[in-house]
């Protein structure tokens, strides 16, 4: 969470891209780039207001529920897991760039599957130098 751009150490191969990526594949689930198969998905999760909208409508049905909150540290708790999502997909996003940018296959870039794009489509793009 502190440096989500932070370049990994070391020499930068696809496959080091792979295992950088794989782990937060994993907590994250689908990538922006990928259909969602799980209906756990964290990022899917993000996407929905619904939720918030009806949690905003009940919130004001429970009195004090700010001040419980605040008071347990559920809403620094809420707060913290919201700001980790939104690191881990950021730290995502880079590390596939840095893989796209190098001629990696997925998962070290993005897979384009919701565009209709082949691989082998993105593959021969060019480039305009960026290496």
């Amino acid at each position: 969470m502190a440096d989500p751009y932070a370049r990994p150490p070391g020499k930068l191969s696809c496959a080091r891209i792979v295992e950088l990526v794989t782990p937060l594949d994993q907590a994250l689930g689908a990538d922006l780039d990928e259909p969602s198969v799980d209906e756990d998905d964290v990022m899917e999760k993000g996407r929905g207001g619904a939720l918030s909208a009806v949690a905003g409508v009940t919130s004001g049905a429970i009195p004090f529920r700010g001040w419980v909150r605040q008071l347990t540290g559920a809403q620094r708790h809420d707060r913290l897991v919201q700001a980790a999502i939104l690191a881990g997909g950021v730290r995502r996003g880079y590390l596939k760039g840095l893989g796209e940018s190098r001629g990696c296959g997925p998962p070290a870039t993005p897979s384009h599957l919701l565009t209709g794009r082949s691989v082998v489509e993105q593959k021969r793009r060019p480039r305009y130098g960026i290496r």
